[in-house]
């Protein structure tokens, strides 16, 4: 007697196949459900970071926009200072001669007269005439000792003099005496940059 058994392996081998599919399904599904819960897990703290790298980049704007703010607030300050000090250097460059000329004038002993007072930068030279010697010595004491701006005065040459008002005595001297300047409140480097060879002459009797 023969049995087929054909059809019996064609059934069993079709029950393979469809639990193969069905287990294909189940993880395919499994998979599914995996991705969405990760998702689901995951989309929050995204949002969340995106959210919080945009409060950054407006916060790191608005900080740059301040720190522009302030360097251009910095460089109008400092141009204001600029201009500050270059109006006090000119005020202070426009009456030093005068300043100058009252101060040395307060300081003349009798007998001696300017014939120029005349400011090189930093350096004062005093031009004049005098009955003696000893007019030009005293006038050298007071102004190293109570000259107001002058320091260091010093003799820098002495001569006969030919012409004095009144007309000149026996032993009248013309004399050059150099000085430097450093006036009392005066502004930064004003003394050497006031305007160069101001002159002025005047006299005591």
């Amino acid at each position: 007697m023969l049995i087929n058994l054909l059809p019996h392996r064609d059934w069993a081998l079709a029950r393979q196949r469809q639990r193969f599919a069905r287990s294909l399904a189940v993880a395919a599904l499994l998979a599914l459900a995996f991705a969405a819960a990760l998702h689901a897990l995951l989309e929050p703290q995204h949002q969340a970071q995106a959210e919080v790298n945009r409060l950054l980049k407006k916060e790191i704007a608005a900080l740059d926009a301040e720190l522009k703010s302030l360097a251009k607030t910095e460089s109008e300050l400092g141009q204001l200072t600029a201009r500050e000090a270059a109006l006090r250097a000119l005020s202070f460059e426009r009456h030093l001669p005068r300043l100058l000329l009252q101060e040395v004038a307060l300081l003349m002993p009798e007998g001696l007269y300017l014939t120029q007072l005349k400011q090189e930068g930093p350096v004062l030279q005093i031009h004049g005439l005098a009955r003696s010697g000893n007019e030009v010595f005293d006038f050298l004491r007071r102004l190293a000792a109570r000259g107001r701006g002058i320091s260091r005065p010093a003799l820098m040459e002495m001569t006969s003099a030919t012409t004095l008002v009144p007309p000149a005595e026996p032993g009248a001297v013309a004399f050059v005496l150099h000085a430097e300047l450093q006036w009392p409140g005066e502004p930064a480097d004003a003394s050497a940059t006031a305007g160069q060879g101001h002159a002025a002459s005047g006299g005591k009797p």
